[in-house]
């Protein structure tokens, strides 16, 4: 995907909730001047309580919009207690944003807790003598435009980002074998190979590894308490288990660059390894990169190809007497890092496929 591409992907969302905000909030304040009593005299507060309800998920949107409320609902509370106080004003102030602050560090406020001392402030000065005017009016439009928000973001497309997410977990797999394979080429090719390269492209894998996870929870969690995903039978279970086997066999291909890579006297701590074994850990690493991006027709094929490799690993080693303690040691280490990564990828229960 070029750059421009990627642009217009992450713009398209941005566009549709720009308009959906625009939307709420127009008729929020179409609504707000036919509120009852002293609500009608402060419409402008719909549109914000609408655009404050919107966010990119439908669950997150109404947990927010509940937290805000009610962290209005306790400004309004801690305002009350000040004006029956008749404290000066400057003393006043000052003690309602305090307490304010001090209260919207309650446990489960959420988005809420910036409210808290906001909504206090304003019922304070902006309330003057018609305190429960004020307090009535601004928690109902916030309301109104709450509900509104709500309403626009489910009915108007309803945001769903299993695809991308997806996407980015099918990405991220190729990316990983493409890594596999470059270091098996190192192996045999460029040997020793560079150290700092090596450590990077680990490092790389494990910062994608996290940056698809959170794609795959904004899925999941755009998924929840929407209609389209019920209708399109959206599930991600499947998505976190391929996840988190292709994150474990990160952390072992990183285990598994220090053995081969790792400083001692400018080359690698394997750097004395023979020529044979090193070849047959390209292979190993080369069928594991096909087993991990194997589709599910060629996946048992992929497997014995891999089990194969490992196996034939395992045999050289039986029947090789590495000269030096420290390179049989490293050597042993490395075929079993090998077969830890085997054993996460490998195919043999639905639950584990990769």
């Amino acid at each position: 995907m070029t750059l421009s591409a990627r642009a217009r992907a992450s713009l398209a969302p941005r566009a549709m909730m720009a308009a959906k905000v625009a939307l709420a909030t127009g008729i929020a304040w179409l609504i707000a001047p036919h509120l009852p009593g002293d609500a009608a005299k402060y419409p402008y507060y719909a549109p914000l309580g609408a655009v404050l309800s919107m966010h990119p998920t439908f669950a997150r949107s109404i947990q927010w919009s509940m937290q805000t409320l009610l962290g209005l609902i306790l400004g309004i509370l801690l305002a009350g207690v000040f004006v029956l106080a008749s404290l000066p004003p400057l003393l006043g102030i000052m003690l309602v944003t305090g307490t304010g602050v001090l209260l919207g560090g309650i446990r489960g406020l959420g988005a809420g807790r910036e409210y808290v001392p906001v909504a206090a402030l304003f019922v304070l000065v902006l309330g003057g003598g018609d305190a429960d005017g004020y307090s009535f009016g601004y928690l109902s439009q916030m309301a109104v435009g709450v509900l509104v928000g709500l309403a626009v973001n489910i009915l108007v497309f309803p945001p769903l980002t299993t695809a991308s997410a997806a996407d980015a977990l099918l990405d991220f797999r190729e990316r990983f074998a493409r890594t596999l394979t470059e270091i098996a080429d190192d192996v045999v090719d460029s040997w020793p190979a560079d150290n700092e390269m090596w450590n990077l492209r680990a490092r790389d894998l494990l910062r994608e590894a996290r940056n698809v996870r959170a794609q795959l929870e904004v899925g999941h969690e755009s998924a929840r308490a929407n209609p389209r995903a019920r209708l399109k039978g959206v599930d991600l279970t499947d998505d976190f288990v391929v996840l988190n086997a292709l994150d474990s066999v990160a952390f072992q291909t990183k285990d598994l660059t220090e053995l081969l890579a790792g400083p001692e006297a400018g080359r690698g701590i394997g750097g004395d390894l023979p020529e044979p074994f090193r070849v047959l850990v390209a292979e190993c690493l080369r069928t594991l990169a096909i087993l991990a991006t194997a589709p599910e027709e060629d996946a048992v094929e992929a497997q014995q190809a891999a089990e194969e490799r490992n196996s034939a690993l395992g045999a050289w080693m039986d029947d090789n007497d590495l000269a030096e303690a420290g390179t049989r040691q490293v050597a042993g280490a490395i075929g079993k890092c090998l077969r830890r990564m085997l054993d996460v990828l490998r195919r043999d229960e639905p639950a584990d496929r990769v």
